[in-house]
């Protein structure tokens, strides 16, 4: 009898080996790192992406060429201040659940919101580039580490003006230590046209990422956002910092 157990307890230990090799034992890439609001001007908004903790060497796990990347957001506002932590909120609930977060990928041009509060307060939208291209999906984004082991750096995003009534913004690296994958830098609304400085509540419906107030001004504002995200790698999660609100510009 007591043979027989013993059989049965080592039958049952080899099929539990087996069932553990053939599923692998899932690794999470997980890191302390954010990104901390540097300094700003009236035209220019400025970000830090700082790795605060890495004891477990995260940052060696990821695929080359494929992050930590930066993914950067806006919405656009007659409002001067707006409740940032709601947006952040639902960001995190959205893509950032730890561990196993989200990716952001294409948009759709007939609902390009990549969030959006219910009642239609408030949305967060993906900046596109000068071609209007709709690829700043995982895991690139808008600009990738170059050394995925080293890749903290300072960005800044500044207002430039086209003409009277249009304007764009341009993303810039400290100390280059990231690619950016927008053409020439040059961040425009999510189809690729530039920002309008002086678009009126009748025109809302044609401005889908314009948000006006009940009570609408005649200024206009661009509040922005950025991330940083991990897709791919010796992993099995999806990685993202907390969303953080860098700041508004006005555009008028």
């Amino acid at each position: 009898m007591k043979m027989r157990n013993h059989i049965l307890r080592m039958v049952s230990v080899f099929f539990l080996v087996l069932m553990l090799v053939g599923c692998g034992m899932a690794v999470i890439f997980y890191i302390d790192s954010r990104i901390l609001d540097s300094d700003d001007t009236s035209t220019s908004l400025s970000g830090t992406y700082s790795v605060t903790n890495d004891a477990f060497n995260n940052l060696a796990l990821i695929e080359e060429d494929t992050g930590p990347s930066l993914w950067i957001g806006y919405m656009v506002s007659d409002l001067s201040t707006i409740s940032s932590s709601s947006i952040i909120n639902l960001f995190a609930s959205t893509y950032g659940k730890k561990p196993n977060g989200r990716t952001i990928d294409k948009i759709s041009l007939s609902n390009p919101a990549v969030v959006s509060a219910s009642d239609g307060s408030y949305a967060l939208f993906q900046f596109s580039d000068v071609n209007g291209a709709n690829d700043y999906a995982a895991p690139l984004y808008h600009a990738t580490a170059v050394n995925h082991t080293d890749p903290e750096d300072t960005f800044t995003i500044t207002k430039s003006e086209i003409d009277s009534t249009h304007s764009e913004f341009t993303l810039s690296f400290e100390n280059s230590k990231f690619i950016i994958h927008v053409d020439g830098g040059n961040l425009r609304r999510y189809d690729g046209t530039p920002f309008r400085n002086d678009v009126s509540f009748s025109e809302a419906s044609s401005y889908t990422d314009y948000l006006f107030s009940p009570n609408p001004s005649s200024e206009l504002y661009c509040h922005i956002f950025a991330a940083v995200n991990v897709t791919r790698g010796a992993f099995s999660n999806i990685y993202w910092t907390p969303l953080t609100y860098l700041g508004v510009i006005q555009l008028d």
